[in-house]
């Protein structure tokens, strides 16, 4: 339905949404076929090079990030006539780059595709547009989980997309997927052991993943990981130290920037191959691409390479693995759950740390988690942080951008008049004509 929506659309903006394993990709390969059928120019982009990389390696469709499409087209004459733009990962990009992609689009006449998931992480920049397109414009959606084995979990998800809070923790709680700690030391011991397990009884280190809120839980995660891997030799050889760590064979690691000359792009993860002790240098395999890759000293030397056994859920989101390990605490959200949980194919498991009442930054949550530890988890599934855009904070008071607002204003005012003009049809990106 979503391909049919896209291919006999005249409109100039189609939005398309889908929760978390649906097949969002698998429609926009399609999308690239009809285009590449129908001679009609097409291409990718993404806020993250790691995105838009596996964006054309899924599709076919050449991608960049969204800095470079916008910088390189408004400095050199634009897109090609006609052009089709898809933004994946949409509901991650800030209202000025979309404003900007759109600008873009509508001087090249073409058709601007945004897909993603409205409710998954939020914009790091000034956002919401994307929220509010899907609010105010006729949308095509995918509803059929196909990433997750399980039937119950596909459900519990779709309860944690929703909203039905208690439903979704009772469904976790049944199949035991929901772990309560003493405290944080206790809770990330476990999630660690429980990994370790995994990944030593598959033999492969790619097939689980660690995910927590933020970077000191990380960290933490990451060096017990690496306890347990060296206590049972699966890390050997020399060791490479830089920027405060070190670095073994079999060592999975995370490269934090992009580096077009050496292949690797920020939210790469990889597994070490080997190690150069002279020319202080890592050997690695990247798991998007089977292509081996050489990481020099200076690279390591600027802290750009961390470990990859755990990740923030922004880190995580996009990565697919069998099974995830998720620690949260009383910062942590609706939005951010679902993405953790929805990131493993096999199992997810969550385990909760008890918010101190001494800390600080326990703020709404502590209360509840001195009743029980598991209302911690219920008020943090009923806490919704996503961003509005400004066009939704007109009849409020406060800072909303005038420009940003005029331009929301006007794609909404296009779109919806074009969606009662069919007959203006653009023959450049009509891909109903394929055969």
């Amino acid at each position: 339905e979503m391909v049919r929506s896209f291919a006999t659309s005249s409109n100039t903006i189609d939005v398309g949404i889908g929760p978390a394993g649906t097949g969002k990709t698998a429609v926009m390969a399609v999308i690239s076929q009809l285009a590449t059928l129908t001679g009609t120019p097409i291409m990718g982009t993404a806020l993250a090079g790691r995105t838009a990389t596996g964006l054309q390696a899924a599709t076919g469709i050449p991608s960049v990030t969204l800095t470079r499409l916008i910088g390189e087209n408004r400095d050199g004459g634009g897109l090609p006539h006609g052009a089709i733009v898809v933004v994946d990962e949409a509901a991650m990009v800030g209202t000025r780059q979309l404003a900007a992609v759109t600008d873009l689009v509508e001087q090249a006449e073409g058709k601007l595709i945004l897909i993603g998931d409205d409710r998954q992480l939020p914009e790091i920049d000034a956002g919401g547009l994307f929220r509010a397109l899907v609010n105010r414009l006729p949308a095509a959606e995918l509803t059929e989980n196909v990433r997750q084995h399980e039937p119950w979990e596909r459900d519990a998800l779709a309860q944690l997309r929703d909203g039905s809070v208690d439903e979704a923790i009772e469904r976790y709680r049944h199949h035991k997927r929901l772990i309560i700690g003493q405290d944080r030391d206790d809770t990330t011991a476990q999630a660690v052991q429980d990994w370790y397990r995994h990944v030593t009884a598959t033999g492969n280190p790619t097939s689980g993943l660690l995910i927590a809120y933020d970077n000191d839980t990380v960290n933490l995660l990451n060096q017990r990981a690496r306890t347990h891997l060296t206590a049972s030799n699966q890390l050997d050889g020399p060791a490479l130290n830089a920027a405060e760590r070190v670095f073994q064979a079999g060592d999975r690691i995370l490269c934090r920037r992009n580096q077009n000359r050496l292949g690797v792009l920020n939210g790469d993860l990889a597994t070490i191959i080997s190690i150069d002790q002279e020319r202080k240098s890592l050997t690695v395999r990247l798991d998007r691409d089977p292509e081996i890759r050489e990481l020099p000293g200076w690279y390591l030397e600027q802290g750009h390479v961390d470990y990859g056994y755990a990740l923030t859920g922004h880190k995580a989101q996009g990565v697919t693995t069998d099974r995830t390990f998720t620690i949260i605490n009383g910062n942590t959200d609706r939005e951010w759950i679902y993405v953790a949980m929805s990131r493993g194919r096999q199992t997810n498991t969550l385990y909760l740390t008890t918010p101190e009442p001494a800390e600080e930054q326990c703020t709404h949550l502590t209360h509840a988690a001195r009743h029980d530890p598991s209302d911690t988890l219920t008020v943090a599934l009923g806490s919704d942080r996503t961003q509005t855009a400004a066009i939704d904070q007109l009849a409020k008071p406060g800072p909303a951008s005038s420009d940003v607002t005029e331009h929301v204003a006007r794609i909404v005012a296009r779109r919806q008049a074009e969606h009662h003009e069919h007959d203006r049809r653009s023959p450049g990106i009509e891909l109903a004509a394929a055969p």
